[in-house]
């Protein structure tokens, strides 16, 4: 464990030498699956997500202070709010050095961003973290053109 040297160089130890660490899954909340520019238009990405982490901490109460993170993926964001996770620690009165960070990786930022969380668990990076995603998909403008055309409404494209 720990540093090998060799020659006269430092080599860090090799993964497999490293006691082995597994993230858990504790439990999950989400909001309902709603038509876009339904009962949550108002609701931009933010407050959705806040929304769901306040259900989470309710359901599985944590200290906020041993938070280690909170890591949320998307994939339309706010051009005004680009670092969704950081906006969410702050809306939920997390403390401010608690980190929030922000994922795109298209259709899979949700996953990427629990991945994400559970690799730094497991590197050692963290013992408590937060992860999930999601979008305001009425809140986008080119998607709310497509379902105007999908719906059978008129669009502003020939």
């Amino acid at each position: 464990m720990g540093i090998k040297k060799s020659n006269s160089t430092s080599m860090p130890a090799r993964k497999s030498d490293r006691p082995l660490r597994r993230a858990v899954i504790i439990g999950g909340v989400r909001t309902p699956f709603l038509r876009s520019f339904g009962a949550f238009t108002k609701l931009d990405t933010i407050a959705l997500g806040t929304a769901a982490v306040k259900g989470l901490l309710r359901r599985y109460p944590v200290e906020q202070r041993e938070i280690d993170g909170l890591t949320w993926g998307g994939v339309i964001l706010p051009s005004a709010y680009s670092n969704i996770g950081r906006e969410i620690v702050l809306e939920l009165g997390i403390p401010p050095e608690v980190e929030g960070s922000t994922v795109s990786r298209v259709c899979t930022s949700g996953l990427f961003a629990i991945t994400t969380a559970a690799a730094a668990i497991e590197r050692g990076d963290a013992e408590i973290m937060i992860a999930g995603g999601g979008d305001s998909t009425s809140k986008c403008l080119s998607h709310t053109l497509y379902i105007e055309d999908a719906c059978g409404g008129s669009s502003p494209y020939p």
